[in-house]
């Protein structure tokens, strides 16, 4: 199932201090380990998934947040269908962090003239706690 949730960016607070990019030298092991033990996917697939987004034309950013060189946060932030939206993929927030990485997409989003943005959940039913987290920060289901 498909489920599509929605922000727009008037909603978030920016926050454009230390906005960190995503350093595959640095990231990408992390990031790989991160997602299969978070979403309980094979490694060789996340691999192949990350790959195929570093790859991506659409590609606008890939942002990061460390504690401590340990990855708590990430977003790629991917040109949308619509003018004004984009589509936020391979997303992952530790507990505490989402907003926060709002904040420092919503310059991303400025930057490019969003004000709109979407997160697309493939693996995830409505009603799972990690959605509620989402609709808890501002997301609202798109009809």
């Amino acid at each position: 199932m498909q489920i599509t949730y929605y922000i727009d960016t008037d909603q978030i607070k920016p926050d454009n201090q230390n906005i960190t990019y995503f350093d595959s030298k640095i990231d990408s092991n992390n990031w790989v380990t991160l997602f299969s033990k978070k979403f309980d996917l094979p490694e060789d697939e996340v691999t192949e998934f990350l790959n195929n987004i570093l790859n991506n034309d659409n590609l606008l950013e890939f942002v990061v947040m460390r504690d401590n060189y340990t990855l708590q946060a990430t977003a790629c932030f991917i040109r949308g269908e619509k003018e004004n939206e984009a589509l936020l993929t391979a997303i992952f927030a530790n507990e505490g962090y989402l907003s926060k990485l709002l904040s420092k997409l919503k310059v991303v989003a400025e930057k490019y003239g969003y004000n709109r943005l979407l997160v697309t959940f493939t693996h995830l039913d409505e009603d799972s706690p990690l959605i509620d987290t989402y609709v808890e920060t501002g997301f609202k289901k798109l009809a």
